[in-house]
């Protein structure tokens, strides 16, 4: 966990459009991570473009399949249908899987900092990110993360090993 002046982590977030808060997220995401000790606790970041990607690769599918068979109505229409069943996909997968992966984040974050709660940091995700408001979200995450490092609190929420033995000793 690493911290960070709020004012350039939201700063940056509006100035750049967004991306530094992607490169926050994906950073923060591989601090919690290893913070955690379990990769699972968050799903990686590349989840998160899989949506956009399939959404963009779209007009690439609808190019390939409908030059196919130009003169072939049936395969046309199967073409068309297919294209339409990729699209719903594609459109859901741009909304659902950055819900789990914010449920997820939320709640690892909420774990480590024992801060604002992990409901709270979702929902607020899932508000801040339809207004195009993801900085403020970074923000808020940030300062959870910026006061319990202040507080000392940044250990790892692995399990304790149990003592090494000695000389054979049990």
């Amino acid at each position: 966990m690493r911290y960070r002046k709020l004012g350039a982590v939201v700063g940056f977030g509006f100035l750049t459009l967004g991306i530094y808060s992607a490169c926050w997220l994906y950073s923060t995401r591989k601090d919690v991570v290893a913070t955690t000790g379990d990769p699972k606790s968050v799903p990686s970041f590349w989840w998160l473009l899989a949506g956009p990607i399939a959404l963009f690769s779209l007009p690439v599918f609808s190019l390939v399949f409908s030059s196919a068979h130009p003169t072939v109505s049936g395969v046309k229409t199967g073409t068309h249908i297919a294209l339409v069943i990729l699209g719903i996909a594609a459109g859901l997968a741009c909304v659902v899987i950055p819900i789990w992966w914010d449920w997820k984040f939320s709640n690892a974050v909420a774990k480590i900092t024992q801060g604002n709660s992990a409901a709270l940091l979702f929902w607020m995700g899932i508000f801040l990110y339809a207004c195009s408001l993801i900085p403020i979200w970074s923000l808020i995450i940030q300062e959870d993360i910026n006061k319990m490092l202040a507080n000392g609190q940044a250990q790892s929420s692995k399990p304790p090993q149990p003592p090494a033995m000695q000389n054979g000793q049990h």
